[in-house]
């Protein structure tokens, strides 16, 4: 787990480790990294690294928080995604395709897990816009939540995996063509 303060020597602290630990993941595979190649590389002693984080994985996890932390604060940010129907998509398109670099190393190393615990904890604060607008299914709210993540994620991890080809409007299109397939479809899988 990480325990990241709200003041700003907390967080350039973190973000100093956290740039260390990527600059080790590309010389060695995330398990044969040290905390000991952490410091070296971040400059950030062995105490500031442990008040921070209890684990090297909690590094990436924090990483990956703030990164959809980050484009939560752009979607509200920004009115021309806030009202198009498709605006969060391409929000959530638009920033992935310009910082995947964490994506890509959780998916380096099969912890695709935190990239979804990641998406379903932040989108609590979306869903509370949304559900202003239109009122969400109560009865069945954990997959109202797990349906849009796999979408999202999945719809990402295809996409680093073919090399990044296609931009954030082509995606799009590729996505409202496949939703559009389940509609007209006679089978949902």
């Amino acid at each position: 787990m990480y325990h990241i303060k709200e003041d700003k020597r907390a967080k350039t602290s973190a973000n100093m480790i956290y740039q260390g630990l990527s600059y080790c993941l590309k010389k060695k595979t995330f398990d044969k990294i040290t905390i000991t190649d952490i410091q070296q590389a971040s400059t950030v002693g062995r105490a500031t690294f442990y008040r921070g984080f209890d684990h090297l994985i909690d590094v990436l996890h924090w990483q990956c928080d703030c990164c959809f932390q980050d484009m939560t604060t752009i979607f509200f940010k920004n009115e021309v995604y806030k009202h198009k129907k498709e605006g969060l998509l391409l929000c959530f398109l638009d920033y992935w395709t310009e910082h995947s670099t964490i994506l890509e190393q959780l998916l380096s190393i099969n912890r695709v897990d935190i990239i979804y615990a990641c998406h379903q904890k932040n989108s609590l604060t979306i869903l509370d816009f949304f559900g202003k607008l239109q009122p969400l299914p109560n009865t069945s709210y954990e997959y109202f939540i797990t349906i849009r993540s796999s979408i999202f994620i999945g719809i990402l991890l295809v996409w680093i995996k073919h090399g990044k080809k296609e931009t954030s409007s082509q995606l799009l299109h590729i996505i409202s063509k496949q939703i559009d397939f389940i509609k007209d479809s006679y089978f949902y899988i």
